[in-house]
């Protein structure tokens, strides 16, 4: 399915045609997504590549890393409990 704004997503879909189950979303800007999503929100465990060669492994909710994820970045990586988008107390990192 391709969606207005560009975005591409493969994988199952429920009655009302959203992304529900495993699929892949691939973002007009390059950004992966590979993972779980439920009524066309990314939600559960996923694998989320953006074009800079970051990622972030772990829990999603309502589109944005939620619960345990790893955040790895270019010599920098980051164990910790994500909460809305943002690491929430703390976690271990590695440079």
């Amino acid at each position: 399915m391709i969606f207005a704004n560009g975005d591409v997503y493969i994988g199952t879909m429920n009655e009302q045609e959203k992304a529900h189950g495993i699929g892949r979303l691939i973002k007009k800007n390059g950004d992966l997504y590979i993972g779980n999503f439920s009524n066309g929100v990314i939600s559960g465990e996923g694998h989320y590549i953006m074009t800079n060669g970051s990622s972030i492994d772990g829990t999603f909710a309502n589109n944005l890393p939620n619960g345990q994820c790893k955040y790895k970045s270019t010599g920098y990586e980051l164990n910790a409990n994500f909460k809305n988008g943002f690491a929430d107390g703390e976690g271990i990192e590695k440079a």
